[in-house]
């Protein structure tokens, strides 16, 4: 088969080929790491945020690498993520033909030593607190878990290989009843048809519909794995221990950092929940608005099952929360404070993200750009009262499109100047509800245009936005032209500009693109948009 035939070896041979096998995967391990290197040394070199507004020719490749494959697909990668993992397939090909010959069982075998030697990385890039993330300096989730993915798909590939390459040496050789039943060959069929499943379950389709059987059964299988590899063959054992022990390092550091609290919780528009966590008095950690934390509600969901969210606002003592209705945990807490407050014990594992530096943007941009959609606000609004707090409101532009105004409410209505200061700063686009739907609602909804209806709605929308004291002339009935708003910004070119985005895919990909082609054409703009991976 494509010139590599069965072999009888000899001891010694078989011994040079186990060798060979060895320093296989070391050579991933160690391609790993240089990989890493280079980007850590890139990011420091030409990527820090005190040099995000300058421009040239690593700008703009950068912003070249960044660009989605489609505009219009919420699940395409970037140019640059594909051209990672699609270089990354190919240097394990390459690594995994290098010392092969022609001996078919030496080709068949690399591939599940490659794929082996990849595990300790698909870790590492699925933990929550990876070290990685100060390589790459990103935030919760975002490009990590989107490398994670990435690798997982190579590493199924190599798999799929290695066992069709089996198989087939099985039946020429008439093994197919004899060996495919030993024990050590079923560890390893099983340990296939584990990652079959996990790979499935991963595809987009069925992690939006199926998103807890996806997750429950993701961690589950994940565990199951390991013993099945580790009993399946010897040689790669170091790989599935040193990934066992990042597993479970990762499992107690997240046990033992994990805070009790009690959740009050209430319902201020029917798509909207409003959550207070209130930390013990003992608690030392401090709380960071714009940072992320997992939520876990015992009468609600298992811990395998908890859900994360962005703090909105936070003080010594407590944290708030504002979400989006949508499902499970969401809609049945939303069911259960429809007709009053509810307080729960929770559990909390925080905090997470690495936001841009304020400093940053007040020292080095004429404009920063705050731009939310819907509960994105919730992660805009505190860069907004930041802004206020180190004297640079009046260089930031504050827009915020929601489809009702109840989705405002907590930010505006805030103790003592905080709420002052969003309602004399923001540019409220409401766009209303479709008629029909339903309490989850539609992702992107605030970005579609002229959604509410009749004068009559819109005159009580202006009474009670008055009352809470932003200007009836802020106050929109459409969605945001985030093509000029970055543009005037800017004025075509002659002042840099630093744009922050947070809310549904669709706001997301357009800041990118207008940023991106500011960029592009030599113009010093820089943005970031916070999102949890898809």
């Amino acid at each position: 088969m494509l010139g590599y035939t069965y072999k009888d070896l000899s001891q010694t041979e078989k011994h040079h080929r186990r060798n060979a096998l060895d320093a296989l995967g070391h050579h991933v391990v160690l391609s790993q790491l240089a990989v890493a290197l280079c980007a850590y040394v890139y990011r420091r070199l030409f990527c820090t945020r005190q040099k995000r507004g300058q421009k040239g020719f690593l700008r703009r490749l950068e912003w070249r690498l960044t660009r989605p494959l489609s505009w219009e697909d919420p699940e395409s990668r970037s140019v640059g993520d594909f051209v990672v993992c699609v270089g990354w397939l190919v240097w394990m090909l390459w690594l995994v033909r290098r010392d092969a010959g022609d001996d078919y069982l030496h080709f068949t075998k690399a591939f599940g030593m490659a794929a082996s030697a990849n595990f300790p990385a698909l870790i590492l890039l699925s933990m929550k607190r990876s070290p990685l993330r100060y390589i790459f300096s990103v935030s919760y989730e975002g490009k990590i878990n989107y490398l994670h993915q990435g690798l997982a798909k190579i590493i199924y590939m190599l798999l799929c290989t290695h066992m069709a390459l089996y198989l087939k040496f099985f039946w020429d050789t008439s093994r197919m009843k004899t060996r495919l039943l030993e024990f050590d060959v079923m560890c390893g069929v099983v340990g296939f048809v584990s990652m079959t499943v996990l790979s499935t379950l991963a595809y987009p389709w069925a992690r939006t519909h199926y998103y807890r059987v996806f997750l429950i059964s993701h961690i589950v299988l994940s565990a199951v794995l390991l013993p099945l590899f580790y009993l399946h063959v010897t040689h790669l054992r170091t790989y599935i221990l040193i990934t066992a022990s990042l597993l479970i390092y990762d499992r107690v550091h997240r046990y033992i950092g994990t805070i009790p609290v009690t959740a009050t919780i209430t319902l201020p528009t029917p798509s909207t929940l409003h959550m207070t966590l209130t930390l013990p008095a003992t608690s030392r950690h401090a709380p960071t608005p714009v940072s992320h934390l997992i939520l876990y509600i015992p009468r609600i969901t298992t811990r395998l099952a908890s859900n994360p969210f962005t703090v909105a606002s936070s003080a010594p003592t407590s944290l708030t929360i504002i979400s989006r209705v949508r499902s499970t945990t969401t809609k049945h807490l939303a069911t259960l404070a429809a007709d009053k407050t509810l307080q729960l014990p929770a559990h909390i594992d925080a905090f997470y993200g690495d936001s841009p530096s304020l400093a940053t943007l007040a020292d080095n941009f004429d404009r920063v750009v705050v731009i939310a959609g819907g509960v994105g606000g919730a992660w805009a609004v505190p860069w907004v009262r930041h802004l206020a707090r180190e004297g640079a409101l009046e260089r930031c532009v504050f827009v915020w499109a929601v489809r009702s105004i109840g989705d405002v409410q907590w930010a505006v209505e805030s103790e003592g100047t905080q709420g002052r200061v969003v309602a004399g700063k923001v540019e409220l686009f409401v766009t209303g509800e479709r008629e029909g739907e339903g309490e989850e609602g539609e992702e992107g909804v605030e970005m579609r245009d002229r959604l509410l209806g009749g004068w009559e709605g819109r005159e009580e929308v202006m009474t009670q936005v008055t009352a809470w004291g932003i200007s009836r002339d802020r106050v929109y009935f459409e969605r945001p032209d985030v093509d000029m708003l970055i543009e005037d910004a800017g004025k075509g070119g002659r002042r840099s500009v630093a744009v922050l985005a947070c809310g549904p895919w669709a706001l997301g990909a357009r800041v990118r693109r207008v940023v991106g082609e500011k960029v592009l054409r030599g113009d010093a703009a820089w943005v970031h948009v916070e999102e949890f991976a898809r």
